[in-house]
């Protein structure tokens, strides 16, 4: 996960030296005030975390996934600075984890899952924008299309009802929107409480397990420059 960080922070710093380059062989439109639209896509570094940590009860240990993210948003720009972001996108999360119950201190069983959620994201943003660098944050509601449990004996099973079928949670992240239209950014998105019904046996008390992501994404703003008179 820490790799994977930082590959993504150095395309934060790369990307500007390309825009500077660009804009010293030609001027750059003003942007777009109002409504732009545009798409975006790329991957998320996905996690459950929480789980039991008591003694004689399973002990979970999650590894990283990697699904794919895609989608479009709409943005509403105020000022050069301010504005109000929307997105819908196809966002799996998930993860690999194993799960450890001691029965005594000799008898130890190790059980091994791949937990796969099925999201549509609607995150709704507030980016405040430097030049082509930008800040975000903001709530995430991510409705559950389907959801999905395999063993080691390649068993597949459902959660049932187990799960909510709405996660709330927040995001927050940083990027490049270039004056072409060009966008690149990395966000982290971390549910607000358990995915799981309180009710629900695989999810109860301390058992409750949330989503956790980190997107890397690039897009494009199809409007993003204002035409007209062009900035000095």
């Amino acid at each position: 996960m820490k790799r994977l960080l930082l590959v993504a922070l150095l395309g934060l710093f790369l990307l500007p030296e390309q825009a500077q380059a660009q804009r010293r062989n030609r001027r750059s439109a003003p942007i777009r005030m109002g409504v732009t639209f545009g798409v975006k896509g790329g991957a998320a570094f996905t996690s459950l975390v929480g789980g039991v940590t008591e003694a004689n009860r399973p002990v979970r240990k999650y590894t990283v996934s990697t699904k794919p993210v895609v989608g479009g948003l709409v943005n509403y720009r105020f000022t050069q600075q301010l504005s109000v972001q929307s997105e819908i996108l196809f966002a799996p999360r998930g993860s690999k984890y194993s799960e450890t119950l001691v029965v005594s201190p000799i008898k130890t069983t190790v059980t091994n899952w791949k937990a796969t959620f099925t999201y549509v994201d609607v995150p709704v943003l507030f980016k405040f924008n430097a030049k082509i660098f930008y800040v975000e944050g903001g709530a995430v509601l991510s409705a559950l299309l389907s959801d999905e449990l395999e063993n080691t004996d390649n068993t597949k099973l459902t959660f049932a009802d187990q799960v909510n079928g709405l996660d709330v949670g927040y995001c927050i992240g940083a990027g490049v929107e270039h004056p072409s239209g060009g966008i690149f950014g990395v966000r982290f998105v971390r549910s607000s409480s358990s995915i799981g019904r309180e009710a629900a046996p695989l999810f109860a008390g301390n058992q409750g397990m949330e989503n956790q992501a980190i997107q890397v994404t690039g897009g494009f703003i199809f409007n993003h420059s204002g035409g007209g008179r062009r900035r000095r």
